[in-house]
Parts: structure tokens; sequence; C-alpha cells
């Protein structure tokens, strides 16, 4: 039977679990009675709380969320961290957490997407409830939205970060980011979401009359997305014989206008990259595009820099970023793996997904995961490896090891990397006009970073915003500017300065300029285009 927690109740709660040596004279009867030790107390809240025995009631959980809010956010340094070489001990820096070497056993966590039979089996595979005082869970996001388990997973997860703040560690994924529209509602920023996506949901019951009787208002809507914004957006990990980066999605997005694609301000440390003001080229925070990106898992030479909000990372960029901040591996998840997990880069990048419907020889077991070919996946980080660990669905073995890599083998990719790593260097406007051939009929647009990457409209005036260029490298999410070809003339129809030809004429919201039939247009540091008419 389920028992609610009172606000009353939680600094009790809070008392037995500091109480770790058995030595409390207090003997409190909240949750279980007199005549049990405080150690096996602290065990039973645990394991009440996993098992959803004790849920919070709905006071008590504004204020456990309003109290990791504040937890979440408060920094308990604030060092510069250059490269992670330069993390000492395990600190909150609020848009990242780091950890350095000790006696405790780590586990990192992919995508849960309200799924919490997976969650339930993970913890179950790493005796959490036995030894949860030696364990730090380091999630990678998005534990919301599509599984069947829409309120449920989060809540249980808040609880247990409250709990063991120490041991729970919360990154953010893009599934936790939201919108608000005209009317103050809350929304999934993803598109076709529907009534599997929380934001959407939480919605429907606060706006719909229909559902009054459930008492969900705006104000508790706001709660989850103020604790989902102050979850941090990257953990790193300096251990001795390993250094770790990991995030929800991938790298920042790169400046094609900077050396080695991150020798610019913005990349300086992770406390300036990390910052919300720090934006990439195309007018987005770069803490939400490592929410976003992809490594890239094809030929090189098929690899195109766009400006898409979900974009994909080069070989070369992941160790010009690597080499940068002094990073052996990166540990992320965001996109569902079949079998629960896949390896890039010579082994030096893990992308790990934690909910899935299947085991590995293909039953399939688990409703309430939406993605029923998934065999779901979580990493353990040893004094020697990183294993990924396949979850089993089976009561007498729940997990079963599915791949280990060594950190010898890792760190000797990294070494031949950096030895035939290919510098980058911008392309100057210069020499631009080579082999472009203008056509009576259309506008074609090319990307001067790569030639190959080209657009043509079969039209004699266009406009054209970020949704019609964003296959191009720097294009501003706020762009806007139409094309006469047969007045030959430009017009700036955004805030952004433009700047026009070789010469560099700027033009301002607005204003019109005559161009030749081959021209050239492009942004501070951000896009640069070739244009015929």
């Amino acid at each position: 039977m389920e028992k609610k927690i009172y606000v009353n109740d939680l600094l009790e709660i809070k008392k037995i679990l500091d109480d770790k040596d058995d030595n409390m004279l207090e003997k409190t009867s909240i949750l279980l009675g007199n005549s049990i030790s405080s150690i096996k107390k602290r065990t039973k809240i645990i394991t009440d709380a996993i098992n959803g025995t004790i849920s919070l009631q709905s006071d008590t959980f504004v204020k456990v969320i309003e109290e990791l809010i504040v937890l979440q956010n408060h920094k308990t340094s604030k060092n510069s961290i250059n490269t992670l070489t330069d993390i000492k001990t395990q600190e909150n820096f609020s848009d990242f957490i780091t950890f350095s070497e000790d006696d405790k056993k780590y586990y990192v966590i992919g995508d849960l997407h309200a799924d919490l039979n997976s969650f339930l089996e993970i913890l179950k595979s790493i005796k959490f409830q036995e030894d949860f005082d030696n364990i730090n869970l380091v999630f990678l996001g998005d534990y919301i939205d599509r599984g069947k388990d829409k309120l449920e997973l989060v809540n249980r997860i808040i609880l247990l970060k409250y709990l063991l703040p120490n041991n729970i560690h919360l990154l953010r994924g893009n599934h936790e980011l939201y919108r608000i529209d005209n009317d103050g509602n809350y929304q999934s920023p993803m598109l076709n979401a529907d009534m599997s996506y929380l934001f959407d949901f939480l919605t429907l019951l606060a706006t719909d009359e229909k559902y009054k009787e459930y008492g969900i208002t705006k104000e508790y809507i706001k709660l989850y997305a103020d604790f989902f914004d102050s979850m941090p957006t990257v953990a790193l990990f300096n251990f001795k014989n390993i250094k770790i980066c990991a995030m929800h999605g991938g790298l920042p997005r790169a400046d094609l206008y900077s050396n080695d694609y991150y020798d610019s301000q913005s990349y300086t440390n992770f406390n300036t990259l990390l910052d919300s003001t720090t934006k990439d080229n195309v007018g987005i925070s770069q803490k939400i595009n490592m929410l976003w990106s992809d490594p890239y898992d094809g030929y090189d030479e098929g690899f195109t820099n766009t400006s898409e909000v979900r974009f994909s990372f080069s070989k070369n960029q992941f160790i010009a970023f690597c080499k940068k901040y002094d990073i052996d591996m990166i540990l992320r998840a965001h996109e569902a793996q079949h079998n629960g997990y896949k390896p890039y880069f010579d082994n030096r990048l893990i992308s790990v997904f934690s909910s899935g419907g299947k085991k590995l020889d293909g039953t399939l077991i688990n409703e309430h995961s939406y993605y029923d070919t998934v065999s779901p996946n979580f990493l353990e980080i040893t004094d020697k490896s990183i294993k990924s660990i396949n979850i089993n669905f089976d009561e007498k073995k729940p997990a079963e090891l599915e791949q280990k890599f060594s950190f010898k083998a890792i760190l000797e990719n990294r070494a031949k990397h950096e030895k035939n790593y290919k510098s980058y260097t911008p392309i100057k406007i210069s020499n631009l006009f080579e082999d472009i051939q203008n056509s009576s009929d259309s506008i074609q647009i090319i990307d001067i970073k790569n030639k190959k990457n080209k657009k043509i409209f079969l039209s004699e005036e266009i406009i054209l915003s970020h949704s019609d260029l964003q296959q191009f490298n720097g294009i501003h999410k706020d762009l806007k500017f139409s094309i006469d070809k047969a007045n030959q003339t430009i017009t700036n129809l955004c805030e952004l300065s433009l700047i026009v030809g070789v010469n560099g004429a700027v033009i301002n919201k607005g204003q019109t300029i005559n161009v030749m039939d081959a021209f050239v247009i492009y942004s501070e540091d951000a896009f640069s285009l070739l244009v015929t008419i």
C-alpha cells in the first residue's frame, strides 16, 4: 500500500538518511517501526522510494522540487575548468558537474523516456538498494515522453535525487526542453508531440474542464519546467586512468571561422562554453546544442555543416574538441540504438540508450517502453574500462555484459587521432567565382565553406529564411532576405546586418542594394553564401 510523505516528514527522513553509522539516538516511527535500526531504516526508505510504496503528497512535492532547484543552481565552485586536468573534486558549477577519483562505483544511464521497467531493472542489476551509499548514478537526460510511465518514472527519480543528492546526478536531455505558447501554456518543442509527451499531457489536464478534478495547474507544470531548467548539461570526470566528458547529445556547434573549430573566445573554458549567454553563429545557445547534436556516422566526404537545430559533428571536429579540453572519451545518449549502445570514432565515443522493449534474442518483454526494437543498455565506469551492460529482463540474470572498452586502447586511439589530425584553417573569401555558372531561369546558392553544398530555386523573386537555408552552415535562426532576379537586387528583411559583395557593403533591415550576376552574401562570423542569379 502506498504511503504519502508530508512536509513535516521530510526533516525526520533526512535525519534517518544522514545517520549512516547506526548511532542515531532518536528513533523515529514515521515510515517504519521503532524496533528497526537506523541503517535498516535508511535502506527501507530507499527501497520504498524505488518501489513506489512511498510517494510525495502534493505540498511535499512542491517543497522537494523547490529545494532541488536551489541545490542544482547552487555553485559549489567558481574555478575555471579549462581542461579536465583542472578537476580536483566533485563539484557543482550549475551548468556542469565534475567528478574526481573516489571509491564509489559509477553507472551512466541513457534515455529512459517514461519507461519505469527498464529503470527498475537497472537498479536491480547493480544492487542499488543494497549499496546505494557507494554508487554514483549519472543520468544523461530524456526522463520523460513517449513511454507509458508519464509521471511515475520522473517522480521516482526526483524523490531519489532528493533523498540521495550526492549519489543521483541528473543531466538535462532535449526532451526536458519546452516552449510556452501565447496563452502561457507549456508545450513540448518536439514536432508532432501528442499526449504521450509530458508537457502536452499536463497542459491538457490543466486547461480542459473535463480534467479539473485532477487539480493540475500551470503553476504545478512550471515546477517541472523550472526543475529541468536547473539541471546541468555536462558531467566531467577526471580519473587516474581516463578523462571523460558526458552529455545528452554531443558537441557544441563548430565555428568554421575559428582555427581548429573551437579556438574562439566562446570556447575558452567549460564555464564560458556552457554559460546560457554563449551562442553559436545560428543564434542558438551552445548548451542547448549539446542536447541535440549527433556524431556523424558516414564517409568523411559526405559530411556537411548545417544550421539545423539537430546537427551532426564530424570525426575531425570531435578530435579537435577533445584535444582542446584534454578529453579521452565522450559518453552520450540521444539516439535509439538497437543493441542499446553504439561506439563511434574508434571507440572514443560511446552512445547509450536505456529504454527498450526487447531482450537481445529479440523477445518482446517490456511494454512500458516506446522503443520495441531496442534492447536497452547502461554503462559502468570501472578503473580500467567502460562496460556496456545489457538489461536482460531476467529474474535470475538481470544484466549481461555486452562489450568492454579498455582505457588502454582508448588512450592509444587518442594518440593516433591527434597524430593524424588535419588542422582546420578558415577559408578566406577569395577566388570565389571560379567555375560558377549563372542560369537564366534559376537562382543558385552555394555554401562557401563547402562548394558541394548548394541549392537551386526556380524563381525570379524569392524570400529566404532559416527554414529555406538551414542545410548551409551558420544560418542564423532570424535570417530573412529577398532576391529580385529581374532587377538584380537584394533586400534585408531581418534585424541582422548583412554584408554583400567582396567589398563588404553593409545593408540593414529594409535596405536594398543592387548586385552582380554572381555575388557573396554573409554575416560576420556566421554564414557565407555565393549567389548566382
